[in-house]
């Protein structure tokens, strides 16, 4: 009877720590879920707005440039669209820029008076990503991978985990990565999975752009 006894609470601790293995398992998480794990989520998302800023730092052998990129984003689906940025490149007051699509037809003014109806809003954001060193589309590919598809972050190749760190009070997931071989790193919340950070990289001889997109709120 004892050996018996002994048996089963053998058998119940060896299960026990089983389980315990395969939960810390199944727990574990890697760049590359949490990734899907925010496509998913951005993808989903009935209603999203945020403000935040561009940092572009340009470093070279004669000096360097720092030039700040206030933008918002508003959104509600299937497809009401809207961003902003203001673009302190031609006058340190700043010139308003708009692309927003009222579900049918897209539009784009640049202040004070270049305002044009475009054909999709997939050719008006990509128009203005480059107006706004790829602001406008980071998160709008995001919310609309299926009509806008521009986007290079769900194409990253040596996606790695860092670790966590805390991004304007959020704790978040550091990721590393490479995009069309240049590093890329972004912070993604640990709870909603949004993007809070992004960075970037890209160096030409000896000039060197970082770009780092800060979400100071987003919802």
């Amino acid at each position: 009877m004892r050996t018996t006894s002994r048996c089963l609470a053998l058998l119940v601790a060896i299960l026990s720590f089983g389980s315990s293995i395969m939960a810390q398992g199944q727990r574990k998480i890697d760049a590359t879920r949490i990734l899907h794990k925010m496509f998913r989520v951005y993808s989903r998302l009935a209603s999203y707005q945020d403000e935040g800023i561009l940092v572009t730092t340009n470093d070279e052998a004669t000096g360097g440039t720092i030039e700040k990129m206030p933008f918002k984003t508003f959104f509600k689906r299937p497809n009401l669209f809207r961003f902003e940025w203001i673009d302190y490149g031609i006058t340190k007051l700043g010139r308003t820029k708009l692309v927003w699509f009222n579900g049918k037809e897209a539009f784009t003014y640049w202040e004070p008076d270049r305002y044009e109806k475009e054909e999709s809003l997939s050719l008006a954001v990509a128009g203005a990503s480059g107006a706004s060193s790829r602001a406008a589309s980071t998160v709008s590919d995001l919310l609309l991978p299926g009509e806008l598809r521009t986007s290079t972050l769900n194409r990253l190749v040596k996606v790695s985990l860092l670790g966590e760190d805390v991004f304007e009070g959020v704790r978040c997931y550091r990721i590393t990565a490479s995009e069309v071989d240049d590093p890329i790193e972004l912070w993604v919340g640990k709870n909603d999975f949004l993007l809070r950070k992004l960075r970037r990289e890209t160096k030409l001889d000896d000039m060197l752009w970082i770009r780092e997109r800060f979400e100071e709120r987003s919802k």
